[in-house]
C-alpha cells in the first residue's frame, strides 16, 4: 500500500484481492480535522478519479468539491473517500450480469466483490487511519450514473454498513426490471 500526498487530499494505492486489481483512494479531509480531536461521518463516492482534479477526471471536469467546501463554509464536515474506477467500472458497478450496449458482449456484475472490498478492506482501513463515526448511521455512499445504480443497490443490500445514500442520474436501464425486482423483495426500512 502506497500513499502519496496531494493538493488537499491524500492518495492512497491499496492491493484489493476481492476485486483483484490496485485501487487509487483519495481521501479529503474537513478543515476542522487537523486542529480539533473531533470525530467525522464518512461519505464514500465511486468514479473517485472524477471527484477533485479536472486533470484526473474522466471528462475532464470535476465534481469540485475542494471549491465547493471553500465556497460554502457551512457544508457539514465530513471526510470523503473516493474509490477510483478502473477498467472493470462497469462490472464493480452495476449489480447484475447484462448485454453490453457498446460491444455487444456480457459484463458480469460483480458488485458484490466491490462490496467486500469497501466494507471489509477500505472501511476498516479508513476508521483505523481516521477520526471516524464507525456506524452505519453516519457513514454514506454515493455515486453518479452507474455509480447511482451501484448506490442504489447499496441502499437495498449493504443497509448494515450504509443508511445515507446519494444516487445521481442513475443508469437503471442495462438492469431495469432486475433492480426493481430487487427492490420489491427489500427492506427499505433501515435507510
Amino acid at each position: 500500500m502506497g500513499v502519496l500526498l496531494m493538493k488537499e487530499y491524500k492518495v492512497f494505492i491499496i492491493n484489493s484481492k476481492e476485486l483483484n486489481r490496485e485501487v487509487r483512494v483519495s481521501v479529503f479531509l474537513p478543515k476542522s480535522y487537523r486542529i480539533t480531536d473531533e470525530f467525522y461521518p464518512v461519505l464514500y463516492m465511486h468514479d473517485g478519479q472524477n471527484l477533485f482534479d479536472n486533470n484526473l477526471a474522466t471528462f475532464g471536469k470535476s465534481w469540485g468539491i475542494m471549491e465547493t467546501y471553500k465556497n460554502d463554509p457551512d457544508l457539514p464536515e465530513i471526510i470523503i473517500v473516493g474509490i477510483d474506477s478502473g477498467e472493470t467500472r462497469t462490472e464493480e458497478l452495476v449489480p447484475f450480469n447484462f448485454k453490453n450496449d457498446h460491444d455487444k458482449n456480457l459484463s458480469e456484475g460483480v458488485s458484490d466483490k466491490y462490496y467486500e472490498f469497501i466494507t471489509q478492506s477500505l472501511k476498516p482501513f479508513i476508521d483505523k487511519r481516521y477520526r471516524t463515526f464507525k456506524s452505519a448511521k453516519n457513514t454514506g455512499i454515493m455515486g453518479s450514473s452507474y455509480g447511482g445504480l451501484s448506490s442504489t443497490y447499496a441502499a437495498l443490500k449493504y443497509s448494515e454498513y450504509f443508511t445515507r445514500f446519494a444516487c445521481v442520474s442513475n443508469a437503471y436501464y442495462p438492469v431495469q426490471k432486475k433492480i426493481e425486482n430487487l427492490i420489491k423483495k427489500s427492506s427499505l426500512s433501515s435507510c
